[in-house]
């Protein structure tokens, strides 16, 4: 039910289309949207859509539904505007006071709209915290919620993301709470007093789950029904009473009582008439959302099959030739049957040093928004150079260029040593952006290997998946995990495809024989290096 905000990973266009995913509801994308340009300007919130990538169109659009790294890049965008920069301060700072009173706006009649409408015919604070998972689902699909009421006036609430570490955050958990607070307010009550009884963000002792307690005024309608079938209930003993006594003298105090008590029970049943009514209409109004939910999820999860065909295509056609892929794309199943066949290609694996190390110091968030501002530059050198990434491993990259056209053996040396040029130099921006945020640089090594491999449909009807394996495959990996920080290993026979002129950019720095794990015999390899390292 409630939007969730994190840190941002710096999508490639792959992950684009992502952005549309059905993670938080529009509905609740809405009211943030308000509350910046109300506090922060009509500029200031345009600059952050803009940079979390989805048109205010769409935004506005209650039918539609964002992803959680939709949120997570828009949160990165508001706080780098609002002076931040792009390391996030403690659970404690207070611009995350921004994110508590969002939270307390997005309750409001103006905000929800006809859901609105629907919660308020929920009667009472303490029915609406017990429906909270419920209703969560409806715009909300990364995170669970647990709710309990403890008797009048009291509950409790226990929040956690359904996969660790995705879809729950710092503001969200500052949103969160200023939507628990704002709650009572819907029927003209004061704000619910929140305590923060256990935090997954707590510095000290972070828990499994965020546990918040609730105290409340109930309404007091609510509590008059309670009343009216009391006084009801009592009326009648009180007069069986009196009869009892043999004291018809008092039958007229039990009148009065009884008049008092019918007409505190006709209020009582009308005004249960009139919420079972309203509940009703907020029912269809909220059955209504919930088909719209259903109809986008479905379109969404109709376009990701056509996207990872998509994907498939784009792969296989990096590899193949194109007459070749015109085949496959007329007859589908061809590709299956056709199998493993042998080609001459250039593989190359890049890794980052030391990333796992450098993991444990920083939250899993932090890591993934290094590791996408990674990929967002160095891919466009793959590109460039014709290369295909055939895998991600992690921090690690698996590239293959095959050859095109008539183009001979040294060729495709050529692309591959060149692409790892060209990855450098991109290394060079990428470690000046996290500079100037105050993280350290980042060191890359990588390994270069040539020769015949098998490229074709490995798997199982389970998954397949079209790739290349053979020795050249794992010798560039062997490469690239003896290859010093800053330098390509390269096999001399991809060297020597330069015919003793190396491209601008990169030199020799040392040859040698190495023994490499898996091969029997010795392999001659020349250590290179990009002249600016």
């Amino acid at each position: 039910m409630f939007a969730v905000w994190g840190q941002m990973a710096d999508a490639t266009t792959l992950q684009d289309a992502d952005l549309r995913a059905p993670h938080v509801s529009n509905r609740l994308v809405r009211p943030v949207l308000t509350y910046f340009e109300r506090t922060c300007g009509r500029p200031f919130t345009d600059q952050a859509i803009q940079d979390a990538g989805l048109p205010r169109d769409y935004l506005e659009d209650d039918g539609k539904w964002v992803s959680s790294l939709w949120t997570e890049r828009f949160m990165v965008a508001v706080i780098r505007g609002l002076g931040r920069g792009e390391i996030f301060p403690p659970y404690a700072d207070p611009v995350w006071q921004h994110w508590r009173e969002m939270g307390r706006i997005a309750m409001t009649a103006e905000q929800m709209g006809p859901l609105f409408r629907t919660l308020k015919a929920l009667g009472s604070p303490g029915t609406l915290y017990s429906n909270l998972p419920v209703l969560t689902r409806r715009g909300n699909k990364q995170i669970r919620i647990e709710a309990k009421v403890q008797g009048s006036g009291r509950a409790e609430i226990k929040v956690a993301p359904l996969v660790s570490a995705v879809g729950w955050y710092a503001a969200s958990c500052w949103n969160f709470r200023g939507t628990l607070e704002a709650m009572p307010p819907i029927w003209g009550l004061p704000p619910a007093a929140v305590e923060h009884h256990e935090c997954i963000f707590d510095p000290e002792n972070p828990a499994t789950e965020c546990v918040y307690r609730l105290r409340y005024v109930e309404r007091p309608l609510a509590r008059w029904a309670g009343v009216a079938a009391a006084a009801a209930m009592g009326g009648g003993l009180g007069a069986a009473a009196v009869l009892a006594l043999g004291r018809p003298e008092l039958l007229g105090l039990g009148s009065v009582t009884g008049g008092a008590t019918l007409l505190a029970a006709y209020f009582a049943w009308r005004l249960k008439q009139a919420e079972q009514a309203s509940a009703r209409d907020g029912r269809r109004i909220g059955e209504i959302a919930d088909d719209a939910d259903q109809r986008y999820a479905d379109l969404w999860e109709e376009g990701q099959q056509l996207r990872r065909a998509l994907l498939a295509s784009k792969k296989l056609s990096g590899y193949l030739a194109r007459d070749l892929v015109d085949e496959i794309v007329a007859d589908p199943d061809r590709e299956a049957r056709l199998g493993g066949r042998t080609t001459h290609a250039a593989v190359l694996f890049a890794d980052l040093v030391g990333f796992t190390s450098r993991c444990e110091r920083m939250t899993p968030h932090a890591v993934v928004v290094e590791l996408n501002r990674y990929f967002a530059h160095i891919d466009p050198a793959f590109v460039k150079h014709d290369g295909v990434i055939d895998k991600r491993m992690g921090d690690g990259v698996m590239a293959v260029f095959v050859p095109r056209g008539d183009a001979d053996a040294r060729e495709v040396r050529r692309r591959a040593v060149r692409c790892a040029i060209d990855l450098y130099k991109a290394l060079d921006r990428c470690n000046a952006e996290l500079v100037s945020t105050g993280a350290e640089p980042l060191q890359v090594r990588v390994g270069i290997a040539a020769g015949n491999l098998v490229q074709g449909t490995m798997g199982s009807d389970v998954k397949l998946e079209y790739t290349v394996i053979g020795d050249v495959v794992n010798l560039a990996a062997r490469l690239e995990s003896q290859a010093r920080p800053g330098t390509l290993m390269v096999t001399t026979d991809v060297w020597q495809a330069f015919d003793g002129a190396p491209p601008d950019g990169c030199q020799a720095v040392g040859r040698q024989i190495l023994s490499v794990k898996g091969k029997q015999a010795p392999v001659d390899v020349v250590e290179v290096a990009p002249r600016a390292f």
